[in-house]
């Protein structure tokens, strides 16, 4: 489920997207709770909502180069805290060159 302060993120992404010629990558992520195969399927999963989200608000497929899971293998933040298992639970646009 997307939440409020995501939709709002996603809406301006929608913006920048269906006006620029861009292409990104859509990357899950998870934090280390969990075994890895789930990790793993939840973060593609993840990154397909945020996918399907764009595409379904006019974003073209075509600037969207991938869509990809990464379980819990790029944390940006430590796992061993509530805060920073919060914030490597995320998806992010990565800008294509």
């Amino acid at each position: 489920n997307l939440r409020p302060d995501a939709v709002a993120i996603l809406d301006e992404a929608v913006n920048v997207l269906t006006k620029r010629s861009i292409r990104v990558e859509v990357a899950g992520h998870t934090d280390s709770v969990g075994t890895d195969a789930y990790n793993q399927k939840l973060s593609e999963c993840r990154a397909q909502v945020v996918a399907d989200y764009l595409t379904g608000h006019g974003v073209s497929g075509g600037s969207i180069a991938s869509v990809n899971g990464y379980g819990e293998s790029r944390p940006i933040d430590t796992n061993e805290t509530r805060e920073g298992r919060a914030r490597n639970r995320r998806t992010e646009l990565v800008v294509q060159k």
